[in-house]
């Protein structure tokens, strides 16, 4: 294990380049919009009679993100010969999400009824 560690240092493997960083944040950038504001894959119907339980719409709502992290992983790996793990992605993205869902600016948004001030009409 030293040693290919060794052997990656000499090789100057262990580099990140721009190319690749460039392509992380693009990727990023496309989850995040998903994220921020909002948009869901239409599901087929078959599908949607599946996730009917809390636990078979939790793995439904999360194949979609899966699929994109999965052609982020392969693409990363073929062309930059970097491996990303996607298990610690996932747990990133569901945490942002978690947290995003909890603030008042996406509440606001789901919600405007609450945040709007009564006006009393004056007659």
């Amino acid at each position: 294990m030293l040693y290919n560690a060794y052997l990656t240092l000499v090789s100057g493997e262990n580099a990140l380049t721009g190319w690749w960083l460039a392509f992380l944040f693009a990727g990023f950038l496309l989850l995040s919009y998903r994220i921020f504001f909002d948009l869901q894959v239409i599901k087929p119907a078959w599908l949607v009679k599946i996730s009917r339980s809390k636990f078979w719409r939790a793995i439904v709502n999360t194949a979609d993100e899966l699929t994109i992290l999965t052609i982020i992983t392969f693409l990363s790996y073929f062309i930059f010969h970097r491996h990303i793990n996607i298990l610690i992605l996932l747990i990133y993205l569901k945490i942002v999400e978690y947290l995003w869902k909890k603030t008042p600016v996406y509440l606001q948004a789901k919600m405007p009824q609450m945040f709007k001030r009564k006006h009393r009409a004056t007659t």
